[in-house]
């Protein structure tokens, strides 16, 4: 059987503690609207982890049932099954008691023999492999830097408020602000972020609000009131003071009340808010999934562009030769009206100049360039660094190509290449 899971926290030991969340019947919004009163059941499992995954990452666990069967058979299909035997057999129900005691003791033997082996009915489950979350049925292949996400939840008593914003940045630069109470769970908030996301500024905020069970409670301490009581009794008469005690002036003396915090399960808190910030995570990588979608799409379109561009720089720049062949003739003529030319000598020129002018090699590298960034976009990924080092190289093959066109309208043309560029190097920079 094979559930998916996130990951909460790791252990020295090889196990990982995981995070299942069972859906109800209905979409899961429950908490939404309170039609039908059914709640999602969040389970904290511990699991072997041979993929050595991280906290915040989603896996798939596989768990045996086998074990678990064969012992339910045992212990009770097996006085069941004794019970009807010994009862078929005697043709009386003490022939059926006697049967269900012995497959009582029997059963009883089985498990012992089974613990002292070592080996339990219910083994822990393997993480077998990282799981990819699809939206809708599609996978979105990029994600933006910046995005939003917000999730509230009432879990146990508590109401969980967690927010996410992003901007652009050169790494992965995460900021957590979450109550004190909740100061133990950064490091688990701060790993599931890492988990999602690879660039970008990401701050995170986190409120808690209880419904009564996690509140301070304040005591009036009284030993030591009596005692304050007694030492100003003391004070006016044996210095005759006023006496002047009032509420507010002995509720500024120290000790005067106790505060008793009641006691947190640190563990089930964490994995309530933990809960809470997965989904707060979906919905931060939804708004970023569309935003990646866009950019996918404008990157992909700008590029086709360029491509267009790009044939009409070979076909002009083809032109340009005959061109130049045909003005260097034509003066040659002029100057030269009384001489045969030699017309060896004309295409030794022509040659020159179209080896000076040639951009073939540079309009391969480019339209290379222009294939793996589709790759790039296709395979997804944290793909934004390398494709500004993509840039920076079809930017350099423009350069060279504008440096050796000497028509004003491929020099044109190649200006447009251009700024298409400058357009998807913009747009790059919002790509994780």
């Amino acid at each position: 059987m094979e559930q998916t899971v996130r990951v909460v926290r790791t252990h020295p030991d090889g196990t990982a503690q995981v995070l299942h969340v069972r859906q109800s019947a209905c979409s899961g919004d429950c908490h939404k609207c309170s039609g039908c009163g059914a709640v999602q059941q969040k389970m904290l499992l511990t699991a072997q982890n041979p993929i050595h995954a991280k906290p915040g990452q989603v896996v798939t666990i596989r768990a045996s049932s086998g074990p678990v069967l064969a012992a339910a058979a045992v212990l009770y299909l097996l006085p069941l099954g004794l019970f009807f035997l010994g009862y078929l057999i005697l043709q009386n129900a003490l022939g059926g008691c006697l049967g269900f005691l012995a497959g009582i003791l029997m059963a009883v033997v089985y498990d012992r023999k089974v613990m002292r082996k070592k080996k339990p009915y219910i083994q822990l489950p393997d993480l077998i492999r990282f799981t990819q979350i699809r939206k809708k049925g599609i996978m979105t292949l990029i994600k933006s830097m910046t995005g939003y996400g917000r999730a509230v939840e009432n879990v146990n008593g508590r109401e969980f408020t967690v927010e996410l914003r992003s901007v652009n940045n050169r790494y992965l630069d995460c900021s957590v602000r979450l109550p004190r109470m909740l100061s133990f769970a950064e490091d688990a908030v701060k790993q599931a972020v890492k988990a999602s996301v690879s660039r970008g500024k990401v701050d995170v905020y986190i409120s808690l609000r209880s419904e009564g069970g996690d509140e301070t409670k304040v005591t009036l301490n009284a030993p030591v009131v009596e005692g304050y009581l007694a030492a100003m009794e003391q004070m006016v008469t044996e210095f005759g003071v006023t006496k002047e005690i009032t509420t507010a002036a002995l509720s500024r003396l120290p000790e005067v009340f106790l505060m008793e915090k009641p006691q947190v399960d640190e563990e089930q808190l964490l994995a309530d808010l933990m809960a809470v910030v997965n989904c707060a995570l979906e919905s931060y990588d939804a708004m970023r999934c569309t935003e990646g979608q866009a950019l996918d799409k404008d990157l992909r379109s700008r590029g086709q562009t360029i491509l267009e561009l790009v044939a009409q720089v070979e076909q002009g720049n083809a032109q340009t030769v005959v061109d130049y062949r045909a003005r260097l003739e034509s003066k040659l003529r002029e100057v030269l009206s009384s001489t045969t030319i030699d017309e060896s000598r004309i295409l030794t020129e022509a040659a020159i100049f179209a080896d000076k002018v040639a951009v073939d090699e540079e309009t391969v590298r480019l339209r290379s360039h222009l294939e793996q960034m589709n790759t790039m976009l296709t395979a997804g990924g944290a793909v934004g660094r390398k494709l500004d080092f993509l840039l920076q190289e079809m930017n350099r093959e423009a350069n060279t190509i504008g440096s050796k066109c000497t028509d004003v309208k491929l020099a044109r043309i190649v200006v447009d290449i251009k700024a298409e560029l400058e357009k998807i190097r913009e747009q790059t920079q919002n790509i994780e």
